[in-house]
């Protein structure tokens, strides 16, 4: 989502400086939330129960089988939010996910919308979509007395219910990597710089799913000048393109074809080192992943159906489908930010940040795009 990737003939002081105003930049815009995947791998390797090193549930339910979902009002709510997002209900029996050629493999995820029972609420979700949430009921304090929204501050603890522009979260103060090959649910917003690689937040419980394939994993540090730079050059050594000195270009030649070249499919960022709560760029609960193969730009869900690929891109529960994208318009507003950081606010961003920067006049450079009038990609349900 923000990086720069900068040729030796910059100096260490340039560099550092525009990485800190460029992260600066995204923690202070408005919007852009990011989501979607890698290539499509099936890692052919049994589903567990999202409950497994869950002690507490912290008030939120856990079901057994089925049948749980018809005990209360409460359960029952949850039963049409679970609808609303996957297009189903898990059965009693093992989840299997259809691939593309229509044989039956388990697939190993990291969400219980692909596990089989007992699924627990806590221990598979992260982020619940607030417009299905509210539409089946669960925002009823009366229904549900023990998940009142708290406040977005250094209290959170495991279990607390808050609200960020990504929807409403579920806070857990623990985070591990994922391995190879997992399947994790994401969400991302089409921007139109990223031309090659994808951002996303790891968001359990977003209902679109990737594969990580061949992943890596690098630290967030605290000192915004330094984010992102050990995976900067990582993947800038050797490389066999050059790469671009213009910014966000250089963000694509980087964590596209110059990952892509050294053999991942995907790139995970830690939480930002010593934050509490945790999390990135001040958003709670949440961190980035690079989906290398894909492009973040366009409206088919980070593929081109002009080069012939279908999306990797899988949706209902357990992955069980491939994601029938909604089409996202792009606003000529759409950006990442209202403007690029010094010294490309000054000179001009390659690409453009939003269309309206890019309309043949010298002075369109200057023009602010807005966050806001992004779209997150999204999966048909049904």
């Amino acid at each position: 989502m923000l990086t720069t990737a900068m040729r030796t003939t910059w100096s260490p002081s340039i560099i550092s400086l525009l990485l800190s105003n460029a992260a600066a930049a995204v923690a202070d815009a408005d919007a852009v939330v990011i989501a979607a995947s890698a290539r499509d791998v099936a890692a052919g390797l049994p589903t567990s129960s999202t409950c497994n090193g869950v002690d507490d549930d912290y008030g939120w339910p856990r079901f057994n089988s089925n049948a749980d979902f018809d005990v209360s009002d409460l359960t029952g709510a949850w039963a049409t939010y679970f609808k609303s997002v996957y297009g189903e209900l898990p059965s009693d029996s093992d989840n299997f996910a259809s691939t593309a050629g229509g044989s039956s493999q388990k697939r190993r995820s990291t969400s219980a919308s692909s596990s089989s029972y007992p699924i627990c609420v806590f221990g598979a979700f992260s982020v619940l979509l607030r417009a299905n949430y509210d539409a089946a009921g669960l925002n009823d304090t009366s229904l549900n007395p023990r998940h009142m929204l708290r406040p977005v501050d250094a209290n959170l603890r495991d279990g607390d219910l808050f609200e960020s522009r990504f929807g409403y979260q579920i806070y857990h103060a623990k985070w591990a990597p994922l391995p190879d090959n997992s399947w994790v649910e994401v969400i991302h917003t089409v921007v139109p710089t990223e031309v090659d690689g994808m951002w996303v937040w790891r968001t359990p419980g977003s209902g679109v799913f990737a594969n990580l394939g061949r992943t890596i994993v690098f630290p967030t540090p605290r000192d915004m000048s330094k984010v992102h730079r050990e995976a900067i050059e990582f993947f800038s050594r050797n490389c066999s393109r050059p790469i671009s000195k213009m910014w966000p270009q250089l963000e694509s030649d980087v964590f596209g074809f110059c990952a892509r070249e050294k053999g991942y499919d995907s790139v995970q960022f830690k939480p930002q080192d010593g934050k509490v709560p945790l999390g990135d760029f001040g958003v709670p609960g949440l961190t980035e992943i690079v989906l290398v193969t894909l492009s973040g730009a366009g409206e088919s869900c980070g593929v081109s159906p002009r080069a012939g690929r279908q999306t990797p891109l899988r949706t209902g529960w357990g992955a069980s489908r491939r994601c029938d994208c909604v089409r996202v318009h792009t606003d000529a507003r759409c950006g990442l930010m209202p403007r690029a950081p010094f010294p490309f606010n000054v000179i001009g961003a390659r690409p453009p940040m939003c269309g309206v920067q890019d309309q043949g006049h010298f002075w369109d450079r200057w023009r602010r795009c807005d966050p806001t009038r992004c779209r997150d990609l999204a999966c048909a349900v049904g």
